[in-house]
């Protein structure tokens, strides 16, 4: 076996590799032991995961919708007292025996600063996520998004006999793979936009019950032969180019397609005509 990223052998390797993040809420899409080597999966967690997952808006995000993260924790934001006027600095924190979102409703813990002592009256303000606030960008989120879309191509063609031989040795998949493992080319434009308000759960026609999407992904072929992963994580459609460092082309079908997020298209036949177009 050879890994997708560094193109070594990864026979003896031993590690499963979450394509997202289970401090994500990802306990499913996963691929086997040596389609990423040991090396290669503990640089991504460390040098391409956790800067995304540390910026202070997804830290927010993952606080107040209550996931936990691979040591199963939820992770603490920063709040502050109001107490006679005076604001004081406190760390929040969740129990991890109470995850899931409507924060309201579970409990709190807090703990005090710089040797603050309160007393039993005042006012917490809670960090609250909001889109318009700092996400993730640069190279933070296009070697993130970089990281997944290979993953997600090697989730789907390992279901072929030469699927990931034919991922490592794709000349046009080159740069996004040393984008993401080396940190080549520093400029890797991606599209960010909010899709859904993830405070609003959906409805499950067959089962008659209501949910929550935590993340979906899917990828898109274009017209022009351009492959782009979607992928929305709590309403928020991230995509990011995987043939080149570009994202015109995603734009352009956004256009066509009056602003639907391909995700809620029926890509497997979209995509099938656009294959059967380039066979013409």
């Amino acid at each position: 076996m050879r890994c997708i990223f560094c193109k070594c052998d990864s026979t003896n390797s031993k590690s499963v590799e979450h394509i997202l993040p289970e401090s994500l809420g990802n306990k499913s899409h996963i691929l086997r032991p040596g389609i990423v080597c040991d090396h290669c999966n503990n640089y991504l967690a460390r040098e391409v995961e956790k800067p995304f997952l540390e910026n202070s808006s997804i830290r927010e995000l993952r606080f107040e919708e209550g996931i936990l993260s691979k040591k199963g924790r939820i992770p603490t934001v920063d709040g502050v007292l109001i107490e006679n006027r005076k604001l004081s600095p406190i760390s929040l924190s969740r129990p991890s025996e109470f995850p899931g979102s409507m924060l309201a409703q579970n409990p709190l813990i807090f703990e005090f600063k710089d040797g603050v002592k309160p007393s039993s009256k005042g006012k917490i303000l809670i960090p609250k996520f909001d889109i318009s606030m700092s996400l993730p960008n640069g190279t933070t989120l296009s070697r993130f998004l970089g990281k997944i879309a290979l993953e997600v191509l090697a989730l789907r063609l390992s279901e072929h006999p030469e699927g990931i031989d034919y991922l490592i040795d794709e000349v046009q998949l080159d740069d996004l793979r040393n984008h993401v493992r080396y940190g080549r080319i520093t400029d890797w434009p991606c599209s960010v936009r909010q899709i859904y308000d993830k405070n609003i759960p959906l409805f499950d026609d067959q089962t008659g019950e209501l949910y929550q999407v935590i993340n979906e992904f899917d990828i898109l072929l274009t017209e022009h032969s351009e492959y782009y992963l979607v992928l929305a994580i709590f309403g928020i459609e991230f995509v990011i180019n995987m043939g080149g460092a570009e994202i015109s082309g995603y734009y352009d079908w956004l256009r066509q397609n009056n602003n639907k997020s391909p995700l809620y298209v029926n890509l497997k036949e979209h995509n099938q005509k656009c294959l059967e177009k380039f066979m013409i």
